[in-house]
C-alpha cells in the first residue's frame, strides 16, 4: 500500500485536486462519449478548467485543450448556450437523445464508485456483510445459558432477520423478561435456540440484557471478482444512505421538528478539501474510498431537479415529452440554467465561508470528534 503520510498538515488538502479532478473528468467523459454516440456536435473537450493553457490537438472539429485549473474537465457542445438552431446541436436532438447525453455523466459516476470500492476491498480491507456476529458472551448471562458462542452469526432474533446491530439491540429490549427465539449460524450448522433477556432491574450496569457483544460480520475478499461484488453492494448501501439523508434534510427544512437536532453534514469545496487532506495522511486506500463515496455523491447531486444541473436539464426534456414535442424555447431554458448556476455558485460561496470559519477556528473536522 502506498504511504501518503509524508504529506504535511499544510499541504495534505491539495490531495483534493486529483480527487475532484478524476471525478469531474470521468463525469464529463460520459457526456462526451454520449454526445458522440448521439451525433451531437462537440466543440471542445477540456482537461481542467479555463483559462486555456494550450490546444493539445484537434480531431474531427473537436479541440482537445489543456487548461490552467486542474479540477477535472468540461465538454462544450453546440446548443448548450448558443447555436440552438445549428445542425447537430444538442437542442436539435430528440428528447430521448438529449436525455441519454445528460444521464451519461451521472451514470459514469455511478459506475466508477463500485470499481474504486473493489480496489479497496481487493487490498484486504474487510467489508461488513448484511449479518450480525456475536463477538463476546458474558459468563452466566442468558446468552451463555442458551448455548450461544462467540463467533455465531445471528440469522433470526425474535421475528426479525437483522442486518444491523441496532436491529438486534432493539429486538432484545422488546423481549426483556420473556422468552425470545434466536437462530444462529455456527460454521455450516444452524441452531434454533431461545433465551430470556434480563429486565432493567436484573441487568448489570456493565452488560446488556442478553449479555453479548455484537458487530456486523466482516468478510475479506478472496479475489477481485468477490471484491467487485462487495463494491456493488457497498455502493448500493451508500446510495440508499444518501437518499435517506437527503429526504430527512428536506423534511427538516420544510417542517422542522421542535426537538430535531441541528442539521449538519453539508460541506463545500473547502470542507471537502479538509476531509480529503485528513484521509490522505492516513494512506492511499482511505483516499480511494473517499473518492468512491464522492463519486456516488456526484451521481445523486447531479440528478437533482435544479437548474444548471443535469437533473434540471432533464426536467425540460421531460416537459417536452409530456407536451408531445412542444418545448420551451431554448433561449429561455438557457437563461433559467444561467440563473440557476449563479444561485449554486452563491450557495457554494456561503458554505465555503462557514467551512473556512470552522477551519480557522480550529473546529473539529468531524462533528463526533
Amino acid at each position: 500500500m502506498i504511504d501518503l503520510s509524508f504529506l504535511s498538515n499544510k499541504l495534505a488538502w491539495l490531495a483534493v485536486i486529483p480527487v475532484l479532478g478524476v471525478l469531474v473528468f470521468w463525469h464529463e467523459l460520459g457526456h462526451f462519449l454520449a454526445a458522440l454516440w448521439m451525433k451531437v456536435k462537440v466543440e471542445e473537450f477540456g482537461f481542467g478548467y479555463p483559462p486555456r493553457m494550450a490546444t493539445l490537438f484537434e480531431r474531427k472539429g473537436i479541440k482537445f485543450t489543456l487548461n490552467w485549473l486542474p479540477l477535472g474537465g468540461f465538454v462544450r457542445m453546440v446548443g448548450e448556450e448558443t447555436g440552438f438552431d445549428t445542425e447537430g446541436s444538442l437542442t436539435s436532438k430528440k428528447p430521448y437523445q438529449r436525455a441519454i447525453v445528460l444521464l451519461a455523466g451521472p451514470l459514469m459516476n455511478l459506475i466508477l464508485a463500485p470499481i474504486l470500492y473493489a480496489v479497496v476491498f481487493s487490498s484486504g480491507v474487510p467489508y461488513p456483510l448484511g449479518k450480525v456476529e456475536i463477538t463476546t458472551v458474558v459468563a452466566g448471562s442468558p446468552a451463555e445459558q442458551a448455548g450461544i458462542l462467540a463467533g455465531d452469526q445471528i440469522v433470526m432474533v425474535g421475528d426479525v432477520r437483522p442486518t444491523t446491530t441496532d436491529a438486534v439491540r432493539e429486538t432484545i429490549v422488546q423481549y426483556r423478561g420473556r422468552l425470545m427465539p434466536i437462530i444462529v449460524q455456527r460454521g455450516d450448522q444452524t441452531y434454533s435456540l431461545s433465551l430470556t433477556p434480563r429486565t432493567v432491574e436484573e441487568t448489570p450496569t456493565d452488560q446488556g440484557a442478553a449479555g453479548v457483544g455484537i458487530q456486523r460480520a466482516l468478510v475479506t475478499a478472496s479475489g477481485f471478482g468477490q471484491a467487485v461484488t462487495m463494491g456493488i453492494q457497498r455502493s448500493g448501501e451508500v446510495v440508499i444512505m444518501m437518499i435517506t439523508g437527503l429526504g430527512e434534510l428536506l423534511r427538516n427544512v420544510i417542517a422542522p421538528a421542535p426537538d430535531a437536532p441541528p442539521m449538519g453534514g453539508v460541506a463545500g469545496p473547502v470542507g471537502i478539501a479538509r476531509i480529503t487532506g485528513e484521509l490522505a495522511r492516513q494512506g492511499l486506500l482511505p483516499l480511494i474510498e473517499l473518492t468512491a463515496f464522492l463519486s456516488l455523491n456526484f451521481f445523486i447531486i447531479n440528478l437533482l431537479p435544479l437548474p444548471a444541473l443535469d437533473g434540471g436539464r432533464l426536467v425540460f426534456v421531460l416537459l417536452e415529452a409530456i407536451r408531445r414535442g412542444k418545448r420551451i424555447p431554448p433561449e429561455r431554458e438557457a437563461l433559467v440554467h444561467l440563473v440557476g448556476m449563479m444561485g449554486l455558485l452563491a450557495l457554494m460561496l456561503v458554505i465555503s465561508y462557514f467551512d473556512l470559519a470552522a477551519w480557522w477556528s480550529g473546529a473539529p473536522l468531524f462533528p463526533a470528534q
